[in-house]
């Protein structure tokens, strides 16, 4: 309930309207086009979660609330969204079937997210956002820990790297190098806006493709939160490819949660159950990370963890 109460709420763009102060339930229906009765309830649980606060004068947003409008930073809106589309919210609906049967075929949507996905460019675009708000945390843990690409990259390939935050950044602490973004068609609507916004646009090429199908040629290749949408068997075909368009000595980078024993920080264990349930993937270990990349032709390089509010790490190798 609570999710699907943040969902609507947010897909109706209720906290933007409330940005101003209070407005009634009545004020609201009238501006969201929302039946008012069926508004009003949705709001009084609203409020139950601490979204909003009810009073005289209406409805106002509280400080939860506020993180859910389009214009703060840090807004959460697009994570609301992008990731309670039915691939997520109905392959977690599957959990026990899962579970009990141990088949990753007893997942949600028919066809997976990404088949979802190309059906509906809507969805598609509320996903890609969530994933570009998602690496821009990424990125403010990198710029605090002063982290950036090896000396001597010329060009970077960022293998279904979205709408291009993290090699937007990466290409800013490189001036020298050029790179190459790799996605579905969908997922790179938003990226021309986004590496203009961080002037690399004109050293960026946008490549529409299949990175099952092939990989472009780089010196450096990124999988950012990639390999834990996969089992073994899909992220060592998606290795090879990475190998195939490296050159002698190039660098992978992968960015990507690691499983402890350790439940805090909780984002790892977590991630893992939503892999599992949606996509059949899973989050791995270190030594189970190095042992699935290594065994496509890298050497380990070192581990660089990012401090910050998501326990990112980021995993060097090099090609061989």
């Amino acid at each position: 309930m609570a999710t699907q109460v943040v969902r609507v709420v947010a897909e109706l763009g209720i906290p933007d309207l409330l940005a101003g102060g209070s407005r009634t339930a009545e004020e609201l229906a009238v501006l969201t086009g929302a039946a008012p009765d069926p508004l009003n309830r949705l709001l009084c649980a609203a409020a139950v979660y601490g979204i909003v606060s009810r009073g005289s004068g209406g409805y106002a947003l509280t400080k939860t609330g506020e993180r859910l409008r389009t214009d703060v930073p840090g807004s959460m809106r697009c994570l609301a969204l992008g990731f309670v589309a039915p691939p997520m919210w109905d392959g977690l609906g599957k959990l026990g079937d899962l579970v009990r049967s141990g088949r990753p075929t007893d997942r949600g949507a028919p066809g997976g997210p990404w088949e979802y996905f190309e059906r509906n460019p809507e969805a598609a675009g509320w996903f890609a956002r969530a994933m570009s708000d998602g690496a821009t945390i990424m990125v403010q843990q990198m710029r605090a820990a002063g982290y950036g690409l090896p000396a001597g990259a010329r060009r970077v390939v960022d293998v279904g790297g979205s709408q291009g935050t993290l090699l937007a950044y990466l290409l800013q602490t490189a001036p020298g190098a050029t790179g190459v973004l790799l996605d579905r068609p969908e997922a790179l609507a938003g990226a021309p806006k986004v590496l203009s916004e961080a002037g690399v646009v004109d050293r960026a090429e946008l490549v529409a493709g299949n990175f099952f199908a092939g990989v472009p040629e780089g010196d450096v290749h990124l999988l950012s939160n990639i390999l834990h949408d996969w089992d073994d068997k899909i992220g060592g075909a998606i290795l090879r490819s990475c190998h195939r368009g490296g050159r002698p000595g190039g660098r992978l980078l992968v960015f990507t949660f690691l499983l402890t024993e350790s439940a805090d920080p909780p984002h790892p264990q977590l991630m893992d159950l939503l892999m599992m349930t949606v996509e059949g993937g899973r989050e791995r270990t270190l030594p189970e990370t190095r042992a699935l990349v290594e065994s496509q032709g890298y050497e380990f390089i070192r581990d660089v963890p990012l401090a910050g509010p998501m326990p990112w790490h980021v995993l060097e190798f090099r090609r061989v």
